[in-house]
């Protein structure tokens, strides 16, 4: 943006929110990559604003940029944003001075569980994908953990343990004789 225009901050505000938009857009519509991109605009837009609302507007973008990370499973990401948003959150209520603002803190405040939970489960994402990694390798034999000792020895032959089948003409000759026995 140029600095010829009084109303620059505004005009950078809007055009972040539009980019947000897109992004809410784009997510909705299973396009994470551009609801991505679009989020990481409107927060290189929004880092620029100098005004009493840019954490507030910053940390709502963080928090959009967590869910989108953690949608597309990247989750060490997500935890990072979710982090951001949070100390954004805490900037916000540190600007607000004076009685009058006590209701805004109070709305700042009510927003940090939600975050912090979506954190706390980002983070626990994290842990289980590790675990999940550790028991593949594991599983896959691959693991230092254990020691196994592999030795190169010849199959057995155990074609000697295999009964073989009676020819069909024995077989009939014993029911004949069995026959026999009966009957007599």
């Amino acid at each position: 943006m140029s600095d010829d225009y009084p109303n620059d901050a505004f005009i950078t505000t809007r055009i972040a929110d539009i980019h947000v938009m897109l992004a809410d857009i784009c997510n909705e519509n299973g396009d994470h990559e551009n609801a991505l991109s679009h989020v990481l605009k409107a927060i290189e837009l929004q880092e620029t604003i100098n005004e009493q609302q840019r954490y507030r507007l910053l940390a709502e973008s963080y928090y959009k940029l967590g869910l989108i990370y953690e949608l597309i499973s990247k989750f060490s990401e997500a935890v990072d944003s979710f982090n951001k948003a949070i100390d954004a959150i805490h900037q916000a209520m540190k600007q607000l001075d004076g009685d009058d603002k006590e209701s805004e803190r109070e709305d700042l405040k009510s927003l940090l569980p939600a975050m912090e939970l979506k954190r706390n489960d980002a983070q626990a994402s994290v842990a289980d994908r590790h675990l999940i990694a550790q028991a593949r390798k594991i599983l896959s034999g691959t693991s230092n953990t254990t020691e196994s000792k592999t030795t190169e020895e010849p199959a057995k032959d155990i074609t000697l343990n295999i009964r073989h089948k009676r020819p069909v003409t024995e077989i009939e000759n014993d029911e004949d004789a069995t026959k026999k026995i009966r009957n007599e």
